[in-house]
């Protein structure tokens, strides 16, 4: 009789659940799994309805109205003012719990004003001087530029600033005190070795020493200043042997010096470095694959010290600025990294809205910002002349 009453109940509560004929909704993921606000999340599952239906999804804080993609898709920014913690959904007057928290970052990113040309770009070259942000270089494809960017952040506006001495893409640039420097690369004519110092008041370009003559030149390299020198990281092949050559610049005597070689992979391409309290750090592109490495220079005694391996999965065409004793790595698809110097460790932060590569960036005070590069963002298509700032 007992299981009798049972049966009863259990089917009265499958009838009364179903009794209009509308199943509830049902989530099966977060993807991803933890951002923060302003980034895009999309929430797959079952019975959210077709475009005409409106679906609410009630985080920790706030409640965001949405119109499904799918039935078994919903696609949304991320609001303010929210925590970790369960999602709510309400469907076709149904309302379900997720079972597992939606982890809440930190950061923000806000989109400013585009650089001020007719073509977007990419594979310039970013950098802070005098309290503005600059771009320089790259290339619109086919043609590559000469021209500068220097962007103000009080008034979120750009103006032009010197055109270099000759059109460079794949370039690089270090800052030693007040005096930036930007050479390497390539120009119309093939493989560039020339250096340009930017004056202290951003007015003009003068060359300065050249790179040392190699064997087989990889054309594609990466800098950081450390200390009072720049440095660059670049491939060497002698003969069949490949070596990742160090060289580092002397602005008092304007010479070049030959380093120890850097550790790890000897013909890495696509690689990232980055300046940090007086150390470079270098690593991560690929080789034979992709690479994860994260490696701390001392220019002091021209060693390498391993760090935290970098937790991301795209570890090519990556941009980095520096904030305080964090690096900021962007460019893991949408997802943004943060490499503490002091701890040696990597903390997620906010995705940017759309995925980004090869991008340029720099950093003033307490924000970075990110421009330029290949990106998924309509109308423009693949290359971007966007201005997006992060902060905490």
């Amino acid at each position: 009789m007992r299981s009798k009453v049972l049966l009863l109940l259990v089917s009265v509560l499958a009838v009364s659940c179903l009794e209009d004929g509308v199943e509830p909704p049902s989530i099966s993921k977060f993807d991803p799994p933890a951002d923060g606000p302003g980034a895009l999340l999309r929430i797959y599952g079952a019975h959210f309805g077709d475009s005409t239906s409106t679906v609410d999804v009630i985080f920790n804080g706030a409640t965001v109205s949405v119109k499904p993609k799918a039935d078994t898709l919903l696609v949304l920014t991320i609001p303010e003012g929210i925590s970790t913690g369960k999602v709510q959904i309400t469907a076709n007057k149904k309302t379900i719990m997720s079972e597992d928290d939606f982890v809440v970052l930190t950061g923000r990113w806000k989109r400013l004003k585009d650089i001020p040309t007719d073509s977007p770009l990419g594979l310039a070259t970013g950098f802070t001087l005098g309290g503005q942000g600059w771009i320089c270089g790259g290339s619109t494809n086919p043609v590559i530029l000469s021209k500068t960017w220097k962007y103000d952040a009080a008034t979120d506006t750009w103006a032009a600033g010197p055109v270099l001495p000759v059109g460079l893409y794949k370039t690089v640039s270090f800052t030693i005190g007040t005096d930036v420097y930007v050479g390497a690369g390539r120009t119309e004519a093939g493989s560039n070795f020339n250096f340009y110092k930017l004056a202290a008041d951003g007015s003009a370009w003068t060359e300065t020493a050249g790179l040392p003559a190699l064997r087989d030149f990889d054309d594609s390299g990466w800098s950081f200043s450390a200390g009072d020198l720049g440095f660059m990281m670049v491939t060497e092949r002698d003969n069949t042997v490949n070596h990742m050559r160090v060289l580092a610049y002397h602005p008092n005597t304007d010479t070049w010096e030959q380093r120890g070689d850097a550790p790890g992979a000897t013909a890495r391409l696509y690689a990232l470095a980055a300046s940090a309290n007086g150390a470079g750090y270098f690593g991560l592109g690929s080789s034979t694959s992709n690479l994860k490495d994260w490696w701390k220079y001392n220019p002091g005694t021209d060693t390498w010290t391993a760090q935290a391996d970098y937790p991301g999965s795209t570890t090519v065409g990556l941009a980095a600025f520096t904030i305080g004793n964090s690096i900021y790595v962007v460019g893991d698809e949408q997802r943004c990294w943060e490499f503490n110097t002091a701890t040696n460790a990597w903390t997620q932060r906010t995705s940017m809205p759309y995925t980004r590569s090869f991008a340029s960036a720099f950093a003033i005070g307490s924000k970075g910002y990110i421009s330029t590069g290949s990106a998924n963002i309509p109308p423009i298509g693949f290359l971007q002349k966007d201005l997006w700032e992060f902060s905490n």
